[in-house]
């Protein structure tokens, strides 16, 4: 009876030692495993964040598209005044009662072939200044991204998100030191403090 006892209190003694011993083995397992993976991934991974909206109106490259934007409304102002003027004449051509229909007919071909050359000329300027606004989007777009790989590349910065593009609504979080939108506006603010048009017409 006495070695019966005996025999359970020594096995259930193997048992705990045996379950302790695996259950450090584990913790200590699991504890380099995750060791492993912190420094695998969270401990490496940096995170930029850009917010595109205050890129756009703070960077002062950005401002040359405004200048065409203004030289676009100009032209349409002008081509407007012009078509008003136009209507204008018309109408005291019709109402001219000491013309004769022939001298009115040949009036209005007149202003008709001018009106075709003007607004020729204009959609021709509408045209460049387009294709100037295009050209101008490339040239900026890809100083940026040479700037914003540039500034990642000196901070040691893994990833740059765009907080302001539509693909990715969502920032989960972020902090103000890893928000390098300043020091990106400054940057390109060093080195196109403005642009001359000319240069791409």
């Amino acid at each position: 009876m006495y070695s019966l006892r005996h025999w359970k209190g020594l096995i259930a003694s193997i048992v705990a030692l045996v379950t302790l011993a695996i259950s450090i083995a584990m913790a200590n397992y699991l504890s380099a495993d995750d060791t492993k993976i912190k420094k695998q991934n969270f401990d490496v991974l940096r995170i930029g964040v850009i917010d595109s909206i205050r890129l756009k109106t703070e960077a002062k490259c950005f401002r040359a598209h405004d200048e065409i934007a203004q030289r676009i409304f100009d032209l349409m102002v002008k081509i407007r005044e012009i078509s008003s003027q136009m209507t204008n004449q018309t109408m005291q051509i019709r109402q001219d009662k000491q013309l004769r229909q022939k001298q009115k007919q040949s009036k209005f071909t007149e202003m008709d072939k001018k009106w075709k050359i003007l607004s020729t000329d204009y959609s021709k300027a509408m045209r460049k200044e387009k294709e100037l606004d295009a050209k101008l989007t490339d040239y900026i777009q890809n100083k940026v991204l040479q700037v914003i790989s540039d500034i990642a590349k000196k901070f040691k910065i893994d990833i740059v998100i765009n907080k302001g593009s539509q693909s990715m609504t969502q920032v989960f979080y972020n902090t103000s030191n890893i928000d390098i939108t300043d020091v990106v506006v400054n940057e390109l603010n060093k080195i196109m403090p403005s642009i001359d048009l000319k240069e791409f017409e």
